[in-house]
């Protein structure tokens, strides 16, 4: 069974970019899942299971949940994902966007500097330590307890609105090769997309900064047809050196992490690396038949709601130590976004969320990709749909409550840019 997803998704990637005659969106997403594909057979190859699933025997009602469920969310993406957004509108309010930019730059530059210390701490310590401190509550403390309640407050909500990085990569393309305004404008939305790499490395994560890599990269794609061929070529130099550098902290997070441990015939930082990107089909066949939810957390797919309205403690890593003090088992690992859904609230959730997100999915999608013109909002929506599954890969990216207050408030931001004028 653990060469199922790499096959599967393989001949899929095959027959979406023979469908579409190029790559693109569907085609990207259907290739991250046969990736990890292959690497969840080297974890097996090389005995790099975690002991929890040590002696799991992957069940074919498992294997086939992952396939079906995943490619069901899939469809609306590979149906309408080959139209080519060379005819969008560009907004008429452009100094609003000006102002943003310079705005977001602004902000990323301070909270920069404010959160140095803490970042050279990470960078130059125990990252391992760090990282162990954080997953047990005791974090470094962030500067901004240090302001008073109002100041706070704002900072607070401006960080929400801003804490979901690829809205500022798609923001700096879009103004770009659709505005076409200065090149300035794109390196100040781009520079602001870091703070959500950075803020990964202050809390010693790792997967922020592979969410900012896999946006770059699909960003690119999506917009690729607006750019021309010198623009792309500075685009890829500089891209090659960003990702080049964000990559030798992946590398020295897994070697501080790993490097010390043993993975079978392995050592720890390539048993990590390979653990890394391979666990999510493993680790949801075991939650998928092994796993029941001790009670029904619904903070896992409406983080703001509960823990801002109702006031309930919700967001991944909140819900996952929930599970793991109630339950006994360790659930702070990949699973995938579906398998995160199953861990927070069940399997019945996870499923009914899939056929939502589905049918949802499919109307909007099918409704823009039909439209002769294409507008801000309705390509950020979009590329918020598609990012749902595509970000998946490990757990789900959408249960902070920040971050989805960030998506929802940036697509009021875009319709705002699509109607208004000042």
């Amino acid at each position: 069974m653990i060469a199922v997803p790499f096959i599967y998704f393989t001949l899929l990637s095959i027959y979406i970019y023979r469908r579409n005659h190029e790559i693109d969106l569907a085609f990207l997403t259907s290739l991250v899942y046969a990736i990890s594909g292959f690497f969840a057979i080297l974890i097996d190859i090389f005995d790099l299971r975690s002991s929890d699933v040590a002696i799991y025997d992957i069940s074919l009602e498992a294997t086939v949940a992952y396939c079906g469920l995943l490619t069901m969310c899939m469809l609306p993406i590979i149906y309408h994902s080959h139209f080519r957004i060379t005819d969008i509108h560009p907004i008429s309010n452009e100094r609003l966007l000006r102002f943003l930019a310079w705005l977001t730059f602004i902000w990323f530059a301070f909270t920069t500097m404010m959160g140095w210390q803490n970042m050279m701490n990470v960078l130059t310590g125990d990252m391992a330590q760090y990282r162990a401190d954080i997953n047990d509550g005791w974090g470094q403390e962030s500067w901004m307890t240090s302001l008073p309640t109002p100041l706070r407050f704002i900072a607070a909500v401006f960080n929400s609105f801003i804490a979901c990085p690829w809205t500022l990569i798609f923001l700096a393309f879009f103004a770009r090769y659709v505005q076409k305004m200065q090149k300035k404008y794109f390196f100040l939305f781009l520079s602001a997309s870091l703070n959500g790499p950075l803020s990964g490395i202050i809390g010693a994560d790792r997967s922020k900064t592979a969410y900012w890599i896999m946006a770059l990269v699909a960003m690119y794609i999506f917009f690729r047809h607006k750019i021309n061929s010198a623009a792309k070529r500075k685009i890829l130099t500089y891209g090659v050196l960003i990702i080049g550098l964000l990559s030798l902290y992946l590398s020295a997070m897994t070697i501080a992490r790993f490097g010390e441990k043993n993975y079978g015939n392995m050592g720890g930082t390539e048993g990590g690396l390979i653990y890394y990107f391979g666990q999510s089909f493993v680790n949801f066949c075991y939650y998928f038949d092994n796993y029941e939810p001790p009670f029904m957390h619904l903070g896992i797919i409406f983080p703001f709601v509960s823990e801002h309205i109702l006031g309930i403690p919700s967001g991944g890593v909140v819900i996952q130590r929930q599970m793991t003090d109630i339950t006994g088992l360790w659930t702070g690992v990949f699973y995938t976004f579906i398998g995160q859904i199953i861990v927070g609230a069940g399997k019945s959730v996870a499923i009914v969320y899939c056929l939502g997100y589905t049918i949802l999915s499919s109307i909007l999608l099918r409704a823009i990709s039909k439209s002769k013109k294409f507008t801000a909002s309705s390509m950020y929506l979009y590329f918020a749909f598609f990012s749902v599954i595509y970000l998946g890969l490990f757990g789900h990216y959408y249960t902070s409550s920040s971050i989805t207050f960030g998506l929802i408030t940036m697509y009021l931001f875009m319709r705002f840019l699509d109607i208004k004028k000042i």
